[in-house]
């Protein structure tokens, strides 16, 4: 009976050490979650130091934002019907807005808007990120395909991926642009683009990988798996992945140094967020979250445990 019921302890605490493990899985992150005027429709885009731009939705009406933690400031194109801010570069904001010509895109320097529309826009022009004087943005042809562009101001320059059905510039961060395209398989894959070549990747085991921002040589986005869409982080060589606790998907859309904005949805409505490491500087360490496989093992061993203590005890 006494090894009986040691191993039956032993069998539990091995059992709750895999059940935390699944439960820590991302400790890597401290999230602040953004709901502006309790909307539950908000959503965050881009960020440039403190300061978070995106857009919420009031009364059916979606109006772009800046936000620095305390003061919010709303953002719309004068004659537009709905504004999204999408990304952030010092003091110049980029997004795109409708009205009843289309969807268009937008440069706000905090005092004026200077509208846009990329040539060869038949469906819309949507800038994305910018980086100093370049913009980068998609825009649809009259043939319903997607096309990436870089604005400097004066110039456009069209991006494709070589092979690629539609493909999306996302972010950029000094020379070197982020962003996806849509394969033959219908599924998302990212890539990076030096102005040269193109890389292609993905996050391993994703059926899709979105990548929407950039900072230095840290990529964010979102992936999807076969448990649902959730955040990453690309440091060039290793993938973290990552969830709002509060979430039942998490998409990550903007960084700047080690912050990283995007949002997450759950069966209130869509909310941003805000996430920082949580160990200091520096990309986090990922946690390995415990597989179905070990849980299943565990409890069948504990199962069999718990049998073999009864019948122990029923002898006895």
């Amino acid at each position: 009976m006494k090894g009986a019921g040691k191993t039956f302890v032993l069998a539990i605490v091995f059992f709750f050490m895999v059940l935390c493990a699944a439960v820590q899985a991302d400790t890597g992150f401290n999230f602040t979650n953004i709901d502006l005027l309790g909307t539950k429709d908000t959503e965050a885009f881009g960020v440039s130091g403190n300061n978070v731009v995106g857009y919420y939705s009031l009364n059916g009406v979606y109006r772009g934002f800046l936000y620095d933690g305390s003061n919010l400031a709303t953002l719309d194109v004068p004659g537009a019907e709905g504004t999204y801010a999408t990304g952030m570069s010092g003091s110049n904001i980029v997004g795109c807005y409708w009205d009843n010509t289309g969807t268009h895109s937008f440069l706000y320097d905090g005092a004026n808007y200077k509208t846009f529309d990329a040539p060869g826009s038949t469906y819309g022009t949507y800038a994305n990120g910018i980086s100093g004087n370049n913009i980068v943005g998609h825009y649809w042809d009259a043939n319903g395909y997607g096309h990436g562009f870089l604005y400097d101001g004066t110039t456009y320059t069209t991006l494709d991926v070589p092979g690629a059905y539609s493909t999306f510039a996302r972010g950029i961060s000094g020379n070197t642009i982020v962003g996806y395209y849509w394969g033959a398989s219908g599924n998302g894959h990212s890539f990076l683009y030096d102005g040269t070549q193109y890389t292609t990747f993905d996050v391993p085991g994703a059926s899709s990988t979105v990548a929407l921002g950039m900072s230095g040589s840290s990529i964010v986005g979102w992936c999807q798996d076969n448990n649902g869409q959730h955040g990453f982080l690309y440091d060039g060589s290793n993938y973290t992945k990552f969830d709002d606790p509060a979430g039942m998907g998490t998409y990550a859309y903007g960084i700047s140094g080690n912050n990283i904005v995007g949002y997450f949805w759950n069966n209130n409505g869509n909310f941003g967020f805000l996430a920082t490491p949580n160990s200091g500087s520096g990309t986090p360490s990922p946690v390995p979250a415990a597989s179905p496989f070990a849980l299943a093992v565990t409890a069948i061993m504990l199962a069999g445990f718990i049998l073999a203590g009864t019948k122990t005890l029923t002898k006895l």
